[in-house]
């Protein structure tokens, strides 16, 4: 399965779903916090998704409700870097549950 990104959207097929990209666009990756997404061919390891914006997810992928205490570490200097952790967590982190949040693929 190929995904395109184009204009800030993932296109698969017929769909388009917007995604968040890096200030500086897609590119070679020199350090974290360079504000660029980095080029590559990625797996789709599960979805996530808010049930009360989503009734009905169809895929053959894993996927998982996102629950108010979910969170995604972006603390460079912690063991959870860039996992999915409860937001009562210590470390730095951004929140998954937000007003304007459907899916997020990981």
């Amino acid at each position: 399965m190929h995904i395109l990104i184009k204009n800030k959207n993932l296109i698969f097929r017929d769909y388009k779903i917007k995604c968040a990209l890096g200030k500086r666009g897609i590119g070679k990756k020199k350090k974290e916090g360079d504000f660029i997404t980095p080029i590559g061919v990625y797996k789709i390891k599960f979805v996530l998704y808010r049930k009360d914006r989503v009734k009905k997810l169809n895929t053959s992928l894993k996927k998982f409700p996102i629950k108010k205490n979910m969170g995604w570490c972006d603390d460079p200097q912690s063991k959870k870097y860039n996992k999915l952790i409860n937001i009562s967590s210590t470390s730095k982190h951004e929140k998954l549950f937000k007003k304007k949040t459907y899916m997020t693929l990981f």
